[in-house]
């Protein structure tokens, strides 16, 4: 397994008799109860903790991590939680194309991506942030081949973040996800 459920409110000890036995610890009855912890790909130590009760939970949350590293889809909570905004600025200031394109794609991704898709966290985009900021687009600019342009920069700006490890895949490739014409 990629790690272990510790848990708080109890730790395991060897008695007089050289038996086990579980004795409450100073945490007993207070905050979470059980720990879930692993190591990332990184090297570094992750963990999430559960309340009282959900140790099952907290079992399946740690075996949904192995199962995302040993298929190689595995996202580090951390770089999840990056918005839109955040990323695409650090995305345009990395661009290397020649002046004048990249002064369109910054217009297009500064004027009406970040807008509408800018505070959400890379980790909670779905198809139908997308569907439903392309429905705004098309309210916003009449003219559906700029649409395309501003449809593809952000799905651009999207597949980088999925190189990047900061999302799973990009949801401007989903089926039900229908481009600009």
């Amino acid at each position: 397994m990629a790690g272990h459920i510790q848990d708080r409110w109890y730790k395991t000890e060897t008695d007089a008799n050289g038996k086990t036995v579980r004795v409450r610890t100073d945490r007993y009855g207070k905050g979470l109860r059980y720990r879930a912890r692993y190591i990332g790909p990184d090297g570094t130590e992750k963990s999430k903790s559960f309340p009282d009760g959900q140790k099952r939970l907290a079992d399946q949350w740690l075996a949904h991590i192995e199962a995302d590293m040993s298929r190689g889809q595995y996202v580090d909570p951390a770089a999840s939680r990056v918005t839109f905004r955040q990323y695409a600025e650090k995305w345009l200031n990395t661009q290397t194309t020649d002046m004048t394109t990249r002064e369109s794609v910054e217009s297009a991704i500064r004027g009406h991506a970040i807008p509408y898709l800018g505070p959400r966290p890379l980790g909670s985009f779905k198809p139908e942030h997308i569907r439903d900021w392309l429905s705004e687009l098309e309210k916003a600019v009449p003219a559906s081949s700029y649409r395309r342009v501003i449809y593809n920069n952000v799905s651009t700006v999207l597949n980088a973040a999925v190189d990047d490890g900061h999302l799973s895949k990009n949801p401007c490739h989903a089926q039900s996800v229908r481009p600009p014409s």
